[in-house]
């Protein structure tokens, strides 16, 4: 396909990640995760409208390189923000006797409650062209999508064997 050569939304240029957990000799355990990378690559997805049949537009709609009636390969939209999270667990692990063992975790998604851009809408039209010309354009192109609130989980289980 025309301007399909380019980076890919899941083009991370840079990424890292850390994570640690310490056993206490009482059977706690505290953990952490902190992950961070580098903004992804953005496209711009629209309706090819050189095409005199309108074939393309009709079996692809918007899902074609080009934006605005011009091309766009793959990854020239832009980039995504630096993005990162923080996760931390809590955890205590019983041993019942030596076939039955119980554990109870707390676990805090995104401790900090950062509100971060993970995405943003990429498709620039409705695509169909009208007979007035350029397909309509879509609403929503560059609409952000965030990252997910803080959340906690109460984790309880029970091994046996």
């Amino acid at each position: 396909m025309v301007g399909a050569s380019g980076n890919l939304a899941g083009d991370i240029r840079n990424s890292l990640t850390a994570s640690g957990v310490y056993y206490f000799g009482n059977g706690l355990r505290a953990g952490a995760i902190l992950g961070m990378h580098t903004g992804e690559a953005l496209s711009c997805f629209g309706t090819y409208t050189a095409d005199p049949n309108g074939y393309v537009a009709n079996n692809y709609g918007s899902s074609t390189h080009y934006c605005n009636g011009k091309l766009s390969t793959l990854g020239t939209a832009g980039r995504l923000p630096f993005f990162w999270a923080l996760n931390l667990s809590l955890g205590y692990d019983w041993t019942i006797d030596a076939h039955n063992k119980l554990s109870v975790d707390l676990q805090v998604q995104n401790v900090t409650n950062r509100t971060g851009v993970i995405d943003r809408n990429q498709t620039y039209d409705q695509g169909y062209i009208p007979t007035t010309g350029l397909p309509p354009r879509n609403i929503y192109y560059g609409l952000p999508s965030w990252q997910a609130p803080r959340s906690t989980s109460l984790i309880l289980r029970y091994a046996f064997e």
